[in-house]
């Protein structure tokens, strides 16, 4: 489910997709600019926001919800709305951990009240560069119930529980383009985490995941199962 302009074509770009459309004015747009291992990423365009009038009926009870704001255009209101009838609920909260000024330029915010309106998510992924503007870290999200997947790029991920940190290597790669390599990271560990494995071995399969999404450009980068499993057979970290 998402919002965007009539310039984008769903149906084209994502073939045997169903999707859930919100009209919007305007589609949302970024421009990412990669200084050494920084990135500067501007706003150019926002579009419509999302809320729970719009989830289609039968999606509530889907086995797996992954909430992804990437402009704080999804009202948090979704996850108290939708936790009692979805399977595995997760989140990678970049969007709301975002401001920007009247330029665009896009400028990290502290976690604030976020943990408390997390309650009942089951897994998290952000990354370092999302919680620059926090101190105190990844703690903050990390909740009874609720695991924590911290992407830390090149140096791996480490995966956080109450009272336990545990560290993931990355799996080696040639990078092309790290763009989308953590929403890849993502969708995987979260399909593992819902199919039962462990935080740590889900997180290698992520990271194999990963590996491949920046070794390509765009929607190249979004591996298959197959690809995966083959990368993770190969690895020995």
């Amino acid at each position: 489910m998402t919002s965007v302009g009539h310039d984008m074509d769903l149906g084209a770009t994502l073939p045997g997709v169903m999707t859930a459309i919100v009209p919007s004015p305007t589609t949302t747009r970024f421009r990412n600019a990669y200084v050494a291992n920084d990135r500067v990423q501007l706003l150019i365009a926002q579009a419509s926001a999302l809320s729970e009038a719009e989830v289609p009926d039968a999606w509530r009870t889907a086995p797996i919800v992954h909430l992804a704001p990437i402009t704080a255009e999804v009202d948090t209101a979704l996850l108290a709305a939708l936790r009692p009838t979805a399977g595995f609920l997760g989140v990678t909260p970049q969007g709301w951990l975002r401001v920007w000024d009247r330029q665009g330029r896009i400028y990290p915010q502290p976690c604030a009240d976020l943990p408390a309106r997390l309650s009942g998510v089951d897994g998290v992924v952000v990354s370092e560069e999302d919680l620059a503007a926090e101190i105190a870290g990844a703690q903050p999200l990390v909740a009874p119930g609720r695991t924590v997947a911290l992407t830390r790029g090149a140096a791996g991920v480490q995966i956080l529980r109450p009272g336990r940190v545990d560290q993931v290597e990355a799996c080696p790669a040639s990078a092309v383009d790290p763009t989308g390599a953590g929403d890849v990271f993502a969708a995987a560990w979260f399909i593992r985490l819902a199919a039962g494995d462990n935080p740590v071995t889900a997180a290698r399969y992520a990271a194999c995941a990963a590996a491949w999404a920046v070794e390509h450009h765009g929607l190249a980068g979004v591996p298959t199962a197959q690809q995966i499993e083959e990368r993770l057979a190969q690895w020995e970290p």
